[in-house]
Formats: structure tokens, C-alpha cells, sequence
């Protein structure tokens, strides 16, 4: 593995500066250092969960790099088990996947099943100051209602799974619109990774830029449009006149 001129900043602040290392093949290394020194983070950027502000990283002969967190859910792990264990069992993925699966048939299971209006179900929901539907309603349209709860919805119906699958489901049904739109923010953050900045841009040349934001992007030197945005003193308005400005000065490195 070769990692040349590795730099990360928070802001202004260096986390690492253009960190330099050659691991030859076959080579173990260990990596030391107190609490907040960074481990975490450097591992991070070599599995590509975070991008540096500059540098490289070469993974060679087709090698690939795992860890293991700090913390991890005890109910993934047996007792007594060994970590080497853990990594090579593939129980982890199999539990989140089923977990999934049971989210998919806890909200499809509350879809098959409607809810009737009748004077005794008219009484629940008067009892719990709830409105009434004025028709049939599926539970997972009823769940829907800022109002109504799992247990609310159990007064008329047993949902046969766990108490985490049904408040994933509800947090799921709930915050559904939320969860699309974090889902869509996290897709323009992929993209905006992937908009890269020529490292020859001469910032004094981009006008209506704030002197703050062109002085902070001239001293961190930001590779891709994400990057200047985590930048502090750069804000929304400085990313769209800068947008604008590469779309214009290096469209044909763009396209």
C-alpha cells in the first residue's frame, strides 16, 4: 500500500498533513496513539468511508483492507467468541438482512390487513381521542397518522414480529418522507465527491465569492466540491458562484 501526501482538514484544523507511507508487500505495521489522535479517522479514509482533502491512496495487488470498530452490537457476538472468529463468520450480514426482510414483511403484512369501522372500533379510537376513519383502512395507512401507534393499532390486531422490527417499522412508516429526502441530500453529497477541482484554479479569479470563503479555499486547496463544502467560512452562496465558475472555465475537464 502507498499513501503520498495524505492531508485531511475539520475546518481549518489539520487532522493530517501530507502524510507519506509505503507498506511493502507481506509487511505488518501497527498503528499507535492515544485517544483522539486520529486512528479511527485514518483508517477511515484508507476503507474510502471519508476522502481526504489531498493525496493518494494505492491499494496494490489487488488487496483489500478490513477493521474492526471500536464497538460493536453485542448481540452480533457470542460469547467467548474470538474477533477472528467474528470477521470470518458471516453472521453479521445475514442478521442485518434478515432484519431487513422482516421490515419488508411487517409493513407488507400491515398493508394485507384493513381495519373495519364498527361501533366497537368507533369507541377505541373515541376512547383514545383519535379520529375515526370514515371508511375501511389498512393498518399501514393507519399507521401513517401522526396519532397512531404500534400499540394503539395492537388494540385490533396481534403483528407477529419482534418490538425492534415493528418500531423500525414505525419509525420507517413515520419518517418516511425524512428518510427520502436524507436519502436524496446523501446522493447529491455522493455526486458533489465526484465533481472534482482542478488543482490550478486560481481563486482570486472567481468573483462575488466572499473574501472569507476565497481566502479559507486558497489555504485548504479542496480537490472536490464536497470538500469546500465541509470548509467553515464557506458557505451555500460561495459553493453555487464557484459551481458556476468551473462549469464555465473547465467545462471540457468536466465532461
Amino acid at each position: 500500500m502507498i499513501i503520498n501526501n495524505l492531508s485531511l482538514y475539520f475546518g481549518i484544523q489539520s487532522i493530517f498533513e501530507d502524510v507519506s507511507i509505503n507498506i511493502p508487500n507481506n509487511e505488518k505495521i501497527g498503528i499507535v496513539g492515544v485517544n483522539g489522535s486520529g486512528k479511527t479517522t485514518f483508517f477511515k479514509l484508507l476503507m474510502k468511508q471519508i476522502t481526504p482533502d489531498s493525496g493518494k491512496i494505492t491499494i496494490t495487488n489487488n488487496k483489500r483492507i478490513d477493521w474492526l470498530p471500536q464497538v460493536i452490537d453485542e448481540e452480533l457476538i457470542e460469547e467467548d467468541e474470538l474477533v477472528l472468529d467474528f470477521l470470518l463468520d458471516a453472521r453479521p450480514i445475514s442478521k442485518l438482512n434478515k432484519k431487513i426482510e422482516d421490515i419488508d414483511k411487517c409493513i407488507e403484512y400491515l398493508k394485507d390487513n384493513k381495519l373495519k369501522i364498527t361501533n366497537e372500533v368507533e369507541a377505541i379510537f373515541n376512547e383514545n381521542i383519535i379520529p375515526i376513519p370514515q371508511t375501511t383502512i389498512s393498518y399501514e395507512q393507519l399507521l401513517r397518522r401522526p396519532e397512531v401507534t404500534i400499540e394503539f393499532i395492537e388494540n385490533f390486531i396481534e403483528i407477529p414480529f419482534s418490538d425492534e422490527i415493528k418500531e423500525q417499522v414505525y419509525i420507517n412508516l413515520k419518517y418516511e418522507g425524512y428518510i427520502k429526502k436524507a436519502y436524496k441530500e446523501a446522493e447529491k453529497m455522493l455526486k458533489l465527491e465526484e465533481k472534482q477541482i482542478p488543482e490550478d484554479i486560481d481563486y482570486d479569479k472567481v468573483k462575488n465569492i466572499a473574501s472569507e470563503a476565497r481566502q479559507k479555499l486558497k489555504e485548504v486547496r479542496p480537490t472536490t466540491i464536497a470538500q469546500a463544502i465541509r470548509i467553515s467560512g464557506v458557505n451555500p452562496a460561495d459553493i453555487s458562484i464557484l459551481s458556476v465558475y468551473l462549469k464555465k472555465e473547465y467545462a471540457n475537464d468536466n465532461k
